[in-house]
């Protein structure tokens, strides 16, 4: 029944016998844990939800940084202390319409390889092949579970 795995950096900090009121710009205080949460998370088939902006509320520039440190790791989302954090945090989170249309480019491509027999396609001169497929089927899958979210905010 568990669904999510959150990241509590200031918990693991004072664990870790630090404070996340002294952490370096480059957060690598915590890069080992985050990238240990994401990949036991993606292991476990569940989402990654990383740990929420320390710095000050109003730091929308900061808070963005953050977002972008974590999202590549592989979290799909982010706690939040403030609403204020909610649109930026989103806006990071939620495929943009160039990558939708990009992973509809990729299923197009492969499929029509597959139908052709072939396993692999080319397109735009990268290869695509059954794992890059997947990775369409996904981000087009959490592109539209973020569209449905969001239609219920409206």
């Amino acid at each position: 029944r568990i669904v999510a795995l959150a990241f509590g950096a200031a918990d693991f900090l004072r664990d870790m016998g630090r404070s996340y009121l002294a952490m370096s710009e480059n957060e690598n205080e915590i890069l080992y844990a985050r990238s240990r949460i994401a990949l036991t998370s993606r292991v476990a088939g569940i989402v990654a939800i990383d740990t929420p902006y320390f710095g000050p509320i109003i730091d929308q520039e900061g808070l963005l940084k953050e977002t972008r440190l974590a999202a590549p790791l592989g979290f799909k989302g982010k706690l939040v202390i403030h609403p204020t954090h909610i649109g930026i945090v989103n806006k990071v989170f939620t495929p943009s319409s160039e990558e939708v249309q990009y992973a509809k480019r990729i299923i197009e491509a492969y499929d029509n390889a597959v139908r052709g027999g072939l396993g692999a396609a080319s397109l735009d001169g990268r290869m695509i092949d059954y794992a890059t497929y997947e990775m369409g089927k996904s981000l087009l899958s959490f592109a539209d579970v973020a569209a449905q979210k969001q239609k219920l905010r409206e």
